[in-house]
């Protein structure tokens, strides 16, 4: 974890916002939870079962068990229903066509473009996987997530920085 991001966990930053009378930025915990979850959909099984209305079928190319083997869950949005994130690098991709390779299309929008993805950077379905494969992919997915968070909050600050 860098400086900053320990910064905005401590106490000091709460306390000097509140002296402050400066709004905090968002709900870090609420946040830190929402790119954290679903924690379920670490398991391949359970990816696939959130495909409940997918549009493609199993003779299509981008269909749900491609989809759940590359390290997609459903992730409907209001504009899109066919939008997936990877539960490993919460990279969110939609507008499938049906013949679009999930795991092609996942490799080229991350590792290809040099974002880092450690289920794709790995290269085993599920099933190939062992133990300490899956601990790792975890360990490398929590770094991802905080990444993340901290990058999110280092955009408030910046926005609340300009603001003075």
């Amino acid at each position: 974890l860098t400086v900053t991001f320990l910064y905005f966990l401590s106490d000091n930053f709460f306390e000097n916002c509140i002296m402050d009378n400066m709004e905090i930025p968002f709900d870090i915990e609420e946040r830190l939870s929402e790119l954290f979850g679903p924690e379920e959909m670490a398991l391949e099984s359970n990816r696939l079962s959130s495909f409940v209305s997918w549009p493609y079928t199993s003779e299509d190319t981008c269909n749900k068990e491609s989809l759940a083997k590359a390290g997609f869950f459903s992730d409907p949005t209001a504009s899109s229903g066919n939008c997936v994130k990877c539960f490993f690098c919460l990279k969110a991709l939609q507008d499938w066509d049906r013949d679009d390779n999930p795991w092609d299309e996942h490799l080229r929008l991350t590792v290809r473009k040099g974002k880092s993805c450690p289920f794709m950077e790995l290269g085993k379905v599920e099933e190939d996987l062992t133990v300490g494969e899956f601990f790792e992919l975890t360990k490398k997915r929590l770094n991802i997530v905080f990444a993340k968070l901290e990058e999110e909050m280092q955009e408030k600050l910046n926005k609340y920085d300009n603001h003075d």
